[in-house]
């Protein structure tokens, strides 16, 4: 049986109860309906998960304890670096839970040319976002968070990325993401890989001449121009695939305790 798993800021000991949180325990009581003695995983982003067992359930309050550790890694050894402009609410909220999912070590929120989010509106959701990462950790079983950046001008991120690999996604690019890329005939396997996506508009001409001559590629993505959600979700599975744990024959974790 595959357990429940929920995000906790609090530094977790085996032995010690602790309190959930107000939203986590209205969840518990009356969408799972746990019940004392009940099993769940519990982790804090800093690495590893733990097994808890429902202590006491009440009208205000869930409390768990903590049984042991397990030091599970569900991490890429791929560092990908996921710069995206900033798009419309529900789309942008699929980009960080589906790049969450697929193992995105940091994403970038940016503010394109043409980005059509307006500047206050993007400060007030980035905690909004930190929620959509958290459940999507939750839910595809990853221990620690990607880094989610405050959002930042695209000139500014450009000539920051110093990765072995970095591509802007253009309609009109060079190369394809299947394609054999300048430089990794010496690096066959780039451990860090930068991504530039721009908003529902593209890429503006002088932002992919500014990364041009920071050394990003101009990379498509096959014949049909995808939506500004879709593109990330297909970017970054094409690069697991090909340089990260996607070739991997491991297999996802499941968590039994029936012995325990």
């Amino acid at each position: 049986m595959r357990l429940s798993r929920f995000y906790v800021e609090e530094d977790l000991l085996a032995g010690q109860i602790y309190a959930l949180g107000t939203d986590l325990t209205h969840y518990l009581r009356n969408v799972l309906r746990v019940k004392p003695g009940d099993k769940i995983m519990l982790f804090n982003g800093q690495g590893g998960e733990y097994l808890a067992q429902i202590e006491a359930v009440s009208k205000k309050e869930v409390s768990a304890i903590v049984i042991q550790f397990e030091p599970a890694n569900r991490e890429s050894e791929l560092h990908l670096c996921l710069g995206v402009s900033v798009v419309k609410r529900d789309a942008m909220d699929s980009i960080i839970q589906k790049s969450t999912e697929l193992g995105v070590s940091e994403i970038q929120p940016l503010i394109a040319d043409l980005t059509t989010v307006s500047a206050k509106a993007i400060k007030q959701r980035v905690d909004h976002w930190r929620g959509i990462a958290i459940s999507a950790c939750e839910q595809c079983g990853r221990n620690t968070l990607p880094a989610l950046h405050s959002p930042v001008a695209i000139q500014e991120w450009i000539p920051l990325q110093t990765s072995e690999l970095k591509l802007a996604m253009d309609p009109s690019g060079d190369y394809s993401l299947m394609d054999q890329y300048p430089g990794t005939e010496v690096i066959a396997h780039p451990k860090r890989i930068s991504v530039l996506i721009g908003p529902e508009g593209g890429l503006s001409e002088n932002e992919l001449q500014l990364a041009a001559r920071h050394g990003y590629l101009a990379t498509r993505l096959g014949p049909r121009i995808l939506r500004a959600d879709t593109a990330p979700v297909a970017v970054l599975s094409i690069l697991q695939a090909r340089f990260g744990d996607f070739s991997s024959s491991a297999k996802a974790t499941e968590h039994i305790f029936d012995s325990i």
